[in-house]
């Protein structure tokens, strides 16, 4: 069975380079899985500096916007998975699912992750998983942007109930949520 590691918290507030640092701590082949599929010079920037964080020997970069199943198909027994990110994720499957109503939107998409989570019971891979918490700011101005914020809290709650460790960052600082052996720990 998995363990799940889930680290989260507001954008730039050391997520990444706190997971990678976790992940690299832990013994087994390493694999990240990106899900951004940049679309401006800006993001692409930010791609390559990711990359350029992560020594290429060590860790195998998949790249996969959307289906998160079938990349970790592709992950070794006993490895350790980073994924980053799932808010990125859940933007790609809200384009991808753009002409559905919201419902059908919020739906398709905790069944994706209710799924994913099902099937990373099956593997013996240790998968820390990077979101953004986007819940602790004002209220959105438009309906996509609310519908975008009430999934991302609901797809972390998902993420962060079956998780063994949960992190929160801020300023760089991991704050300690749930850890392996507490009364609520998968």
């Amino acid at each position: 069975m998995a363990r799940l590691v889930f680290v989260t918290g507001g954008c730039r507030s050391g997520k990444s380079g706190y997971a990678l640092s976790f992940a690299e701590k832990l013994a087994g082949p390493k694999f990240y899985i990106a899900t951004c599929n940049p679309c401006d010079d800006e993001m692409d920037a930010r791609v390559k500096r990711h990359k350029n964080e992560r020594d290429s020997t060590v860790w195998k970069t998949i790249e996969e916007p959307i289906d998160l199943l079938s990349a970790m198909k592709k992950v070794e027994n006993g490895g350790v998975v980073l994924i980053d990110c799932v808010t990125l994720w859940i933007s790609n499957l809200m384009h991808d699912l753009r002409d559905k109503n919201n419902d059908e939107i919020e739906n398709e998409i905790l069944q994706s992750v209710r799924r994913f989570l099902f099937e990373l019971e099956k593997t013996d891979a240790t998968v820390v998983i990077v979101s953004n918490e986007v819940g602790m700011g004002i209220a959105p101005a438009n309906d996509v942007a609310r519908l975008f914020r009430d999934i991302a809290g609901r797809v972390n709650q998902l993420f962060a109930a079956s998780s063994g460790d949960v992190y929160f960052m801020a300023s760089g600082l991991p704050m300690i949520l749930k850890q392996r052996g507490d009364n609520e720990s998968s």
